[in-house]
């Protein structure tokens, strides 16, 4: 047996049957309403220290590739996956270590059952019963858990409520997104753009409304919106996932509002981040609008938003970006000039972007050499 997180670690050694021991558990009674919540110890039972990559948001492996079944009142074996959603990019991963004696606990989800009584088993542990019961009361226990949890942060119960529909926990962390209380309305925000499902359908509504709530304040008092941006981006995130007329309109209007321009003045930024991340919102929008204002903006006096706005059409093959962007590539001391040559990828068919990799690979400028060598591998690489 070899369970590892991303596949083997050749960087140290991983989890085998020689070294690693599991053991599982969980309430004994748990809702049928809800996925089925656990807590898998991971033990380190040999002599060397184990190591795994993680690519968050929290520091545990994923449990996805442990080995798991159930077993039912009939004693017939099911596989089931147990989930806890962490990160597989190895941009973001983070080796971890455990210690010979020492262990790691590891939070894990699986989907509801129907009400009856389960033996679940991790990597062979010792099972653990679990009665699955329909009842009004666990089913309420669940979602104040999930709520309490989400409220402080805690990335695993992001991912269940992010996973899990449950009309009680959506429309609470709706309701938080109007707080004044920036850290509340903030933690549901963020809580809201991992939303892998389809949102409440009044999420447009609620959201709309606290992007003007939001707005207003900052216009309001431009010196004291500290933590308002992150609200703002994840509140365009959200409206991307609904991709109603509505929602694109709201984002039109955070990409215009003359709030931000405060925010950003006054937080002494050279480049308007929080509109420049707004093009990229808006490229996910179907909507022909959405096109034509990014079309608008590529012509804004902030260099980053010019580009960013580029950038999202380039992605649709949209010939109105191409012509900035071959002037931002051979101009190496543009801001923009590297980050702009993997984008003339996306118009391989013109003749002139060849020619422009070639006069960037001969650059001073380190970074826009190797970004425009590696442009142009591409290039020659690809039909």
């Amino acid at each position: 047996m070899l369970i590892t997180c991303l596949g083997f670690n050749c960087h140290g050694q991983g989890f085998s049957s020689n070294n690693t021991s599991f053991s599982v558990s969980a309430q004994a009674i748990q809702s049928n309403d809800a996925p089925l919540l656990f807590t898998i110890m991971v033990k380190n039972i040999g002599q060397k220290s184990i190591t795994y990559m993680t690519g968050g948001p929290g520091i545990y492996p994923n449990t996805k590739y442990f080995s798991t079944q159930f077993t039912d009142r009939l004693g017939t074996t099911h596989p089931v996956i147990l989930e806890n959603w962490q990160y597989e990019s190895w941009h973001w991963c983070k080796m971890m270590e455990i210690k010979p004696g020492e262990s790691v606990d590891v939070p894990a989800a699986a989907d509801p059952l129907p009400p009856g009584i389960y033996r679940f088993s991790v990597e062979k542990s010792p099972p653990v019963q679990v009665e699955v019961r329909k009842d009004d009361k666990l089913r309420q226990t669940y979602e104040n858990r999930v709520l309490t949890a989400v409220r402080r942060q805690d990335p695993f119960f992001q991912g269940v409520a992010a996973h899990y529909k449950n009309d009680s926990i959506d429309q609470a962390l709706l309701h938080d997104l109007l707080s004044d209380d920036l850290k509340v309305a903030g933690n549901s925000a963020y809580a809201l753009t991992l939303f892998r499902r389809e949102l409440p359908p009044n999420a447009v509504q609620v959201c709309d409304q606290a992007l003007t709530q939001n707005l207003a304040s900052m216009a309001e008092d431009p010196h004291n919106v500290y933590g308002r941006r992150d609200i703002l981006w994840c509140l365009a995130e959200i409206m991307t996932k609904c991709g109603t007329d509505q929602a694109l309109a709201a984002v039109i209007g955070l990409a215009h509002s003359h709030a931000i321009d405060a925010y950003a003045n006054d937080l002494g930024e050279q480049d308007n981040q929080l509109r420049a991340q707004v093009m990229s919102q808006l490229s996910r929008f179907p909507q022909p609008q959405a096109a034509k204002e990014l079309e608008g903006f590529l012509g804004d006096k902030d260099l980053m938003v010019q580009f960013w706005a580029a950038q999202a059409l380039a992605n649709k093959k949209d010939p109105l970006a191409l012509e900035l962007l071959l002037t931002i590539a051979q101009n190496p001391k543009h801001p923009h000039c590297a980050e702009s040559l993997n984008s003339l990828l996306n118009y391989r068919g013109d003749p002139r972007i060849k020619p422009v990799l070639e006069k960037a690979a001969r650059a001073h400028n380190p970074n826009v050499k190797s970004q425009a060598k590696f442009a142009l591998d591409q290039l020659n690489r690809q039909p």
